[in-house]
C-alpha cells in the first residue's frame, strides 16, 4: 500500500512541515506534521478516504482541530485514522 504525501494539512490548510515518520518507519496511509499554535502536531490518516476533496473537512476541519486542541486530545490521531472516526469524534467533542 505504501505512504501517501500531501503538501497541506487536510483540516487546516496549513503547509506540512514533514511527511517522514519520526521513527524511520513507513505508515500505510497519510502521515504528516504541521506547526499548529506553536507546537508540532502529527497526523496519521487512512489512505481509503477522500481527504483532498471531502466537503465535510472543508466545512468542519478547522473547528475540529480547535476542539481537539482545546480538549488536548491530539493522541486521537495515533489510533483513529478514518474520516468516519473523525466525524464521530467531532460530534463527541462538539457536544461535550
Amino acid at each position: 500500500m505504501g505512504s501517501h504525501k500531501t503538501n497541506y494539512c487536510f483540516f487546516s490548510g496549513i503547509e506540512v512541515t514533514s511527511c517522514e515518520e519520526t521513527d524511520g518507519g513507513n505508515l500505510d496511509g497519510y502521515y504528516y506534521r504541521v506547526n499548529y499554535n506553536g507546537k508540532t502536531k502529527e497526523f496519521k490518516l487512512s489512505p481509503y478516504d477522500d481527504w483532498h476533496d471531502d466537503n465535510w473537512l472543508k466545512e468542519n476541519g478547522k473547528e475540529f482541530l480547535e476542539l481537539v486542541d482545546k480538549s488536548s486530545q491530539w493522541d486521537f490521531f495515533k489510533t483513529c485514522r478514518s474520516l468516519n472516526e473523525i466525524k464521530s469524534f467531532y460530534a463527541v467533542l462538539k457536544n461535550s
